[in-house]
């Protein structure tokens, strides 16, 4: 969970869904196949509270430039909270019992497009995971 640096909870390193009731939030928008929207519900929903979201953000990214400016807190993913440097957000590990959010990538695999090899040595430095398989009929 990302906060703003002056919230309540800031000085914490872990946090139960229930501390957050009555908080504002920041999500992204919501669309089919969107796993953290319905994670933030779920896990609000457990705690006994529905969640005000005030503010949608197109993109991870931009919604934790709105947590820094003190707009809400807002549910995300461990990879983001291990890339944002931004002193004015402060992450706290959720508690309450949830499964993990698994990224994943689809590209088809006779592309010849020259951006595709460095967006998935990027993707690879940014979200570690089992070793990408060979393929036979490469």
């Amino acid at each position: 969970m990302a906060v703003p640096a002056s919230h309540r909870l800031a000085s914490k390193d872990e946090v139960h869904l229930v501390d957050l009731a009555g908080e504002p939030f920041v999500a992204l928008p919501p669309h089919e196949g969107s796993v953290l929207g319905d994670r933030l519900r779920r896990l609000s929903l457990g705690a006994g509270f529905d969640p005000d979201i005030v503010q949608r953000a197109p993109d991870s990214w931009t919604a934790m430039a709105l947590v820094g400016a003190e707009v809400g807190c807002s549910l995300t993913v461990s990879s983001v909270a291990e890339n944002v440097t931004d002193p004015h957000v402060h992450f706290l590990r959720v508690l309450d019992e949830t499964l993990p959010v698994y990224l994943r990538m689809a590209w088809r695999g006779d592309s010849d497009n020259p951006a595709l090899p460095p967006v998935l040595s990027l993707a690879e430095r940014v979200w570690p995971g089992p070793p990408r398989k060979a393929d036979p009929e490469a």
